[in-house]
């Protein structure tokens, strides 16, 4: 719930919620409009003068829905007149007794929302409530570890902390912590073992959110916790990191991610090798490779892997095919940006004549320039 002062002692009231879907319909035909809700906001601190505390019932505007998990969320904004009081100091409590059984709790429970309604020195005006946006539906596997980060905004820029309700007047009967969980006062929830025994783990066990040089975000993770996350942009596959021992981030590996551009290169591939191509196909292979890998910084450790694995089948190709082949095919350079690797071997390349591939058991490396962090490598 939000309160935010309109003139004299009047106030806006915001409030979101969600309920079952099944319970209180919703669908395009009715999103937008008045939803009748359940129960009643009341006001609990500051309002002794009123004949009733009842501020408002609790119908909302719904905004969203899901057929699929069978919920609706929604909010309503109310103005509400209140008493003069000393202080300056309103509580609203929204309560009932029909909470689904949970771990630890259930049954009876209660929110409850405080407004100070007292010019702020600093600003010049009342304090602006903090407001954040939770989906309705949040589910998490038994046994594995997540990190849920709560997001949280606030007008007047404060520093804003959050903390589990305590008392019953806050929250009633659902009270308890989640079980096996760590609520970080910068908004983030860590489950860190199954929702069955409690733990607690200190910040020098977890490693901190990361966001690494290819816009991969990494959520805070337990010390000794591998992570395995889909590859991010045009990229397929997936990329893992090692949360260490002391809550140290290891390198990540992108070993597996591959530009969709560098599959395309694959699928051209494997048509060359099957017959199904012309003449021209290993020229293009080749000038595709080396558009793609000429000054891009972005490569992951797959591409090189990738671009390595494609010059081999190519070498081994021309072996059949060497009277098809000119040097113009073999004269591409290539110049690869800087991965996680700091060497990919490939296939031989520094001979002149046609039969060099046949003659051929070494192997060359990419070497990574050390000043500038890229590869290079002549075929």
């Amino acid at each position: 719930m939000e309160a935010h002062r309109k003139s004299g002692t009047q106030i806006d009231l915001t409030y979101k919620l969600s309920f079952h879907r099944s319970r209180y319909f919703c669908d395009e035909s009715n999103q937008g409009k008045l939803v009748s809700g359940e129960g009643s906001l009341s006001c609990t601190t500051g309002c002794s003068y009123w004949s009733s505390y009842l501020v408002s019932l609790m119908s909302f505007y719904c905004t969203e829905y899901s057929e699929e998990e069978d919920w609706i969320y929604g909010q309503r904004t109310v103005n509400v007149t209140l008493p003069t009081v000393w202080n300056n100091i309103y509580q609203f409590s929204y309560s009932g007794n029909a909470w689904i059984d949970l771990q630890s709790g259930g049954g009876y429970w209660a929110l409850l929302s405080t407004a100070n309604l007292t010019i702020r020195q600093d600003i010049g005006r009342i304090n602006s409530p903090p407001s954040t946006y939770m989906p309705a539906v949040v589910r998490f596997k038994q046994t594995c570890y997540y990190s849920l980060s709560i997001p949280v905004e606030d007008e007047d820029s404060d520093i804003i902390r959050c903390r589990w309700a305590v008392t019953s007047s806050e929250c009633a009967g659902v009270c308890k912590k989640l079980y096996a969980s760590v609520l970080d006062e910068r908004w983030i929830l860590a489950i860190i073992q199954s929702v069955v025994l409690p733990s607690i783990v200190s910040d020098a066990n977890l490693c901190e959110e990361d966001i690494d040089r290819f816009h991969t975000k990494w959520s805070i993770t337990q010390e000794n916790t591998h992570i395995t996350l889909s590859c991010t942009d045009e990229y397929s596959g997936n990329v893992s990191r090692n949360c260490s021992s002391g809550g140290i981030w290891d390198e990540p590996d992108y070993s597996r991610c591959i530009s969709k551009s560098m599959i395309y290169i694959l699928e051209q591939l494997n048509k060359l090798l099957f017959g199904n191509s012309d003449d021209d196909f290993v020229s293009n292979i080749l000038e595709d490779l080396e558009n793609i890998t000429r000054n891009n910084y972005e490569l992951r450790s797959g591409d090189l892997l990738t671009a390595s694995a494609i010059l081999h089948d190519i070498a081994t190709y021309v072996i059949g095919y060497e009277d098809e082949t000119s040097l113009s095919q073999l004269d591409v350079i290539m110049q690869v940006g800087k991965t996680g690797l700091d060497e990919i071997s490939v296939p031989d390349r520094s001979k002149t004549s046609d039969s060099w591939i046949a003659d051929s058991a070494t192997e060359i490396k990419l070497q990574k320039n050390i000043c500038s962090g890229k590869y290079f490598m002549r075929i």
